[in-house]
């Protein structure tokens, strides 16, 4: 299966292996008996093992260059993904609601701060109103659209200060 936006082969990658597929007849009779090579197979066992190991070590290549290119792929798949979750973020409901709704439950958010700040002075319960942590200025540090927002409601903007 090619790779959608580079068109790469990832099984391509790998040369073909030989050593396992080039077999002799007493290569194969080695592997199926238990008795022991003949001084005459030692070359073709030395020229087998060599084979191994070469194809052994260009498989090794081919494995660090699949890992470094599907760290890559994960590094784009992350940046997409990355992406992908902003958008989805743009289209939420509380980015998309009308600016006369939003103020709406600001004040009413306010209203409750406020009557809370002002109506329980003594029974512990006290928010200030211009904590940043609490009370309506919380409202300013959620974004630039709902900084506005807050600071046009008579509570929070300018003409509170």
């Amino acid at each position: 299966m090619n790779c959608p936006h580079c068109g790469a082969n990832p099984l391509t990658l790998a040369p073909p292996i030989k050593c396992v597929t080039d077999r002799t007849p007493r290569l194969d009779a080695l592997f199926a008996s238990n008795e022991p090579p003949l001084d005459t197979d030692a070359p073709m066992l030395q020229q087998k093992l060599a084979q191994a190991r070469a194809e052994s070590a260009a498989l090794d290549i081919c494995i660090a260059a699949a890992r470094t290119a599907l760290e890559g792929l994960l590094a784009q798949k992350a940046t997409v993904d990355g992406y992908a979750e902003q958008i989805k973020n743009i289209s939420r409901t509380m980015r998309t609601l009308p600016t006369d709704i939003l103020g709406e439950i600001f004040s009413s958010f306010v209203g409750e701060v406020m009557s809370a700040t002002f109506d329980d002075f003594s029974g512990g319960l006290f928010v200030d109103s211009l904590d940043v942590r609490e009370g309506p200025c919380v409202l300013t540090h959620i974004s630039s659209r709902w900084r506005r927002t807050a600071l046009d409601l008579p509570a929070c903007g300018p003409a509170s200060s």
